[in-house]
């Protein structure tokens, strides 16, 4: 029996704001957490530019090991990429994977791997668009490269460069799986 379909969400704001909703983000950003931003952060990683625009490199942005920071980045660009494709995930996890740079499970809950933010901003876009069109199309046939096409134009170069240094961004800032913390439960509610 064939899944339901998932319900559309109506788009918040007409696609040409996107690049508006995108600065507004990376603003906030600035301003909540200013010290990942510093000149010369201590213990900061380079990674290559692999022939990607000076505008869309992201060098010495994340301090190494910094899992929750790369939380809240993944999840901020997760939650303005569902708005305009029109999707819904149950969960986002935040990983330290060895093999998998993201990943959609049936259920509808999304793994990433925190290095992922190492990477430049449009690969780390590329990654999380590729996973929630999953939510629509869970293989890898040509109606999900369409609609992976149509919200990531430039997919198939922001995946060469994953391709190309994904050795480096793997070897860089080394966390044990056992090390990733985990977001804290909240308690359970007392019974009034």
């Amino acid at each position: 029996m064939a899944e339901p379909a998932q319900p559309q969400l109506p788009l918040r704001e007409p696609p040409g704001n996107v690049l508006k909703d995108v600065k507004k983000f990376l603003d906030d950003l600035k301003r909540q957490f200013p010290e990942i931003y510093e000149d010369k952060p201590k213990k900061a990683v380079h990674v290559p530019d692999a022939d990607l625009p000076a505008s869309d490199t992201q060098t010495n942005l994340f301090v190494e090991g910094d899992v929750n920071k790369a939380r809240l980045v993944i999840a901020g660009r997760v939650e303005h990429y569902s708005r305009i494709i029109g999707v819904r995930c149950k969960r986002i996890c935040i990983k330290d994977q060895r093999t998998l740079w993201g990943s959609c499970s049936g259920k509808g809950n999304l793994n990433f791997n925190w290095r992922l933010v190492l990477a430049p901003p449009g690969v780390i876009d590329y990654v999380v668009i590729h996973e929630l069109c999953h939510l629509l199309e869970m293989n890898h046939g040509k109606k999900f490269w369409t609609l992976v096409n149509t919200h990531c134009p430039d997919h198939k170069r922001q995946r060469l460069w994953l391709k190309q240094n994904t050795e480096i961004l793997r070897s860089a800032c080394p966390v044990g799986a056992q090390d990733v913390p985990k977001p804290p439960r909240p308690e359970p509610a007392e019974p009034a």
